[in-house]
């Protein structure tokens, strides 16, 4: 499989649909439940719990759910953990893209190739 492929098809099938599912129950702004919490970060309920405790946390809120994300072990959670180190930039490098997304960086360097990019935007 041709490398862009690889990337877009992590993208589009791992990353994108879990973002969708996050953002919109954050925009619910309610109280969101334990099982609703495991099934979006993908992380055992025991796991969530344990989070839970140890950030003083009794009802998952909107406003707490990121700090549970930022405690969680699964992909999506080590996805935001690595955005926040790389603070957040306005420009990716393809250096940005291969550590945010743990994608080999040999392989976004020739997605970026093939796309004639430098950089990407967070909108893109």
């Amino acid at each position: 499989m041709h490398c862009k492929e690889e990337i877009i098809d992590v993208y589009f099938e791992k990353i994108m649909p879990k973002v969708k599912e996050i953002d919109i129950i954050l925009k619910e702004k309610r109280i969101i439940t334990l099982k609703e919490a495991s099934t979006l970060l993908d992380i055992e309920e025991q796991e969530l719990l344990c989070i839970m405790k140890n950030l003083k946390i009794s009802k998952i809120k909107p406003k707490n759910f990121i700090k549970i994300m930022l405690n969680g072990s699964s992909f999506i959670c080590e996805i935001l953990k690595r955005e926040i180190k790389c603070g957040s930039p306005n420009f990716y490098t393809p250096k940005h893209i291969s550590y945010i997304y743990n994608i080999d960086e040999k392989k976004v360097l020739k997605a970026f190739e093939f796309l004639n990019l430098e950089f990407v935007t967070s909108k893109q």
